[in-house]
């Protein structure tokens, strides 16, 4: 038994075959998710907007915290540990959002058989 989004009032049944699609469905979207994020950060200069305290490029510069990055192999290891920052907290949110969607279930307490 299984509800999709909301409340149950009714019980809505799934084959265990409809049960693995839906899985396999919110599974997808989460790499894909993933996948554009990632794409995203690298193409674009985001990270000023993701973190406006610790970096900012002015004058094609990049600053960290106010200090100039003069090393490019510097400025290169901050970003991909901003980078794997935003990928952990993006990995948290969607691991959270699964648990909700997936993992929550509800059991009713009455007269009857406990469902």
């Amino acid at each position: 038994m299984a509800v999709i989004m909301g409340d149950s009032n009714g019980l809505t049944r799934f084959s265990s075959l409809e049960y693995q699609a839906i899985m396999f469905s919110l599974a997808f979207a989460m790499c894909v998710t993933m996948a554009i994020v990632e794409v995203v950060m690298k193409r674009f200069a985001l990270l000023p907007v993701i973190f406006p305290g610790v970096f900012a490029i002015r004058e094609k510069r990049l600053y960290f915290f106010d200090i100039e990055v003069k090393e490019v192999t510097v400025g290169k290891a901050l970003r991909w540990e901003a980078m794997m920052t935003m990928r952990v907290t993006l990995a948290v949110v969607l691991s959270y959002l699964w648990e909700f969607c997936v993992f929550q279930s509800t059991t009713s307490v009455g007269r009857a058989f406990p469902l």
